[in-house]
């Protein structure tokens, strides 16, 4: 019964990352990063089940607890974008699969209801997942731009804006593709450098094969980190990957 359970879950899991990776959604590489989420053994998804176990005096009152917050919490805050709803839905998610299994064997009704639980809400990520495939992904309708210009190149020429748009991608990519095993890089500055090699070469194989191209992949660090500035999309890939400063803490008085 319980493999019933692992299953069903891990099947869902499959095909949400199957559905993700297809989607035209802004955020979707840090959306499946955080697939992970469904293990149930992040450091603050240990923590909840902790407390729980702590401050309730038996596994019923636990149960109820965990329930009563981890349904609710995503449906509170899970509506400011697409990305919160799917973190905290996978969060709760995974504070229900991993719930269910540290009670298999003390109380087999909760842990029924609690992977039932898990289940569901997966079935519900399932359902937002699934209309991704069905919008025109960012890239496709950047393609689709630049084939269209491409059309009219010979009459007048591709703006540069637009011939930029495959490396911004590219750039997006190896952000996400090459992130240390942290999950995050140090800084912007290294993260930019350790994509670099790769970009040139990425650009310099674009120059074989469109001759405008104007872009000097010398200065590509100086020119990433001018993107960072000005377009959303790559400024929202360096936020995805990149270590935030912590706040500075104001002088004692």
């Amino acid at each position: 019964m319980l493999d019933v359970f692992h299953s069903e879950f891990e099947e869902k899991r499959n095909t949400l990352k199957t559905y993700l990776e297809r989607s035209g959604f802004l955020y979707r590489h840090s959306i499946i990063k955080n697939l992970s989420l469904l293990d149930g053994t992040n450091e603050s998804q240990e923590f909840e089940l902790l407390l729980a176990k702590k401050y309730n005096r038996d596994d019923i009152q636990c149960w109820e607890s965990l329930r009563a917050k981890w349904t609710a919490v995503p449906i509170m805050l899970g509506s400011q974008s697409l990305k919160h709803f799917f973190t905290l839905n996978f969060k709760a998610a995974g504070i229900f699969q991993r719930y269910g299994e540290d009670m298999w064997n003390i109380n087999e009704i909760i842990a029924v209801k609690s992977f039932l639980l898990a289940s569901s809400i997966l079935g519900r990520c399932l359902g937002i997942a699934s209309y991704g495939p069905l919008l025109p992904s960012e890239l496709a309708s950047e393609k689709d731009k630049m084939a269209k210009k491409k059309q009219s190149a010979r009459k007048g020429g591709i703006s540069k804006a637009e011939s930029y748009l495959p490396i911004k991608e590219e750039t997006i990519r190896l952000l996400h593709q090459n992130v240390p095993m942290d999950g995050r890089w140090k800084n912007k500055t290294v993260a930019v450098k350790a994509i670099e090699s790769a970009l040139v070469l990425f650009i310099q194989n674009l120059k074989s094969q469109d001759k405008s191209l104007d872009l000097n992949e010398e200065n590509i660090i100086t020119v990433v980190k001018r993107w960072e500035r000005s377009d959303e999309r790559v400024k929202a890939a360096f936020e995805d990957t990149v270590k935030q400063k912590a706040p500075r803490k104001a002088d004692s008085a």
